[in-house]
């Protein structure tokens, strides 16, 4: 379930072809190549691709991910996401801002940059979290009219000169005096135009003048480590696998959810995702059309009582075998509750397949709750599934946005081995 959300609501923008000349001099980016997002700020319209956080620096949760390329007017672009991670709340986040072939950050050569960080609270249900985010000004713009309602906080960090238009730099969430920790953040790393651009003041957001957004990149952050075991002993395709789980909450009522997945079918699959039109602050679902290796899943999705991971509020339902990456994703959505989060989050349409082989993936997901922060989750195998090492991704989720869980590790279907990576 959480797997088909990864693919299939993924953040999109337009792409443009920035370079040097052949002697070497570098021309500055025209006015051209940034779009207005508010009357006060612009953003280059390859902002999607050049900031990223290191997700392999991480110590919490990581998972390898598959090839995501990005098009629109102009080159297929890698969106540079070769691992997803979940971040631990003290650790540092290692980013970097600069050139991903084919789009070059030379142009911005010893500008001064600052780094804009936004950070959801923990009723971020009704701010940053339920604005859609197709492109880095609708970002933008979602982070602009969370100011108003005191739930997201602002941070603006002096980054220094871009040497040759890059820069590495950390953000460290267990600073003292910062209102940093567990939730869901975004990165922007920006410059002022005119006047003293973005400030952040008594905690509000403003702008002074007028200011650009270079680079864009988000982060999830855990309250906790979970940690997760399989009781099951030599599982094979076709049985039941039971997951003992500890989401080290003591809140009650706690969801659990567990995913399982062919992971060597994920990790060399390859998703496209194609935008129809020029980049602006309207991108819609219908403008967007996700290509993929994977056709879906081939598996059970299954819902135990009233549970809610994320801010997905789902009841109890089953869902079994092959079922289209789009038609379990809407599953999941159309079944959320009032309280869910539903706005900005359903899933592109569906395009043409890619050249190369079809495939389903052979996962499954449960998603339970207990009266406690422990408890046991059965996931469903399937008869048809592939022997072969299998991922499991456990997240538990307490009361309040920013009380979140994970681990992950591996399974064998057809073998006794089975690795818990955050006890490895």
């Amino acid at each position: 379930m959480l797997l088909v959300v990864v693919l299939c609501i993924s953040p999109v923008a337009g792409v443009t072809d920035v370079s040097a000349n052949d002697t070497g001099t570098v021309e500055k980016v025209p006015d051209t190549q940034f779009v207005k997002a508010t009357e006060s700020v612009s953003v280059w319209k390859n902002a999607l691709f050049p900031l990223r956080v290191n997700a392999s620096a991480s110590n919490g949760t990581v998972i390898e991910n598959q090839m995501v390329t990005v098009q629109g007017q102009g080159a297929e672009v890698r969106l540079n996401k070769q691992q997803l991670a979940v971040f631990n709340p003290d650790e540092e986040i290692q980013m970097s801002f600069q050139s991903r072939r084919p789009i070059t950050t030379r142009p911005f050569q010893d500008e001064e940059v600052q780094l804009l960080v936004a950070k959801a609270g923990p009723n971020a249900s009704t701010t940053l979290q339920n604005t859609p985010r197709t492109s880095v000004s609708g970002a933008l713009n979602s982070v602009m009219k969370a100011n108003a309602s005191g739930n997201v906080s602002y941070e603006l960090v002096d980054l220094g000169e871009l040497e040759k238009g890059a820069i590495e730099t950390s953000y460290n969430l267990s600073e003292e005096g910062e209102a940093r920790g567990p939730g869901q953040y975004m990165f922007f790393v920006v410059q002022d135009t005119e006047g003293e651009g973005f400030t952040v003041e008594n905690g509000s957001l403003a702008v002074d003048g007028k200011a650009r957004v270079l680079g864009m990149d988000t982060a999830l952050v855990q309250a906790a480590e979970a940690s997760a075991s399989v009781s099951t002993e030599n599982p094979t395709p076709g049985d039941e696998v039971t997951f003992d789980v500890n989401s080290t909450f003591t809140h009650s009522n706690v969801s659990h959810a567990v995913v399982l997945y062919n992971e060597s079918q994920y990790t060399s699959a390859r998703t496209r995702i194609r935008v129809n039109g020029p980049l602006n602050t309207n991108i819609s679902a219908d403008q967007v059309t996700v290509q993929s290796t994977l056709v879906g899943v081939n598996g059970t999705a299954k819902v135990v009582g009233n549970a809610s991971v994320a801010g997905v509020s789902v009841d109890n339902e089953t869902v079994r075998g092959r079922t289209t990456f789009r038609g379990l994703a809407d599953w999941i959505i159309n079944r959320a509750n009032a309280s869910g989060q539903t706005n900005g989050t359903a899933p592109a349409r569906g395009g043409s397949p890619m050249r190369g082989e079809k495939t389903y993936l052979d996962a499954s997901g449960t998603l339970a709750v207990s009266t406690n922060g422990t408890g046991t989750v059965d996931v469903q195998t399937g008869d048809d599934w592939e022997e072969g090492t299998y991922r499991y991704i456990y997240i538990g989720q307490a009361k309040g946005q920013n009380n979140l869980s994970t681990t992950t590790g591996t399974v064998e279907l057809g073998n006794a081995t089975v690795e818990n990576e955050s006890e490895s």
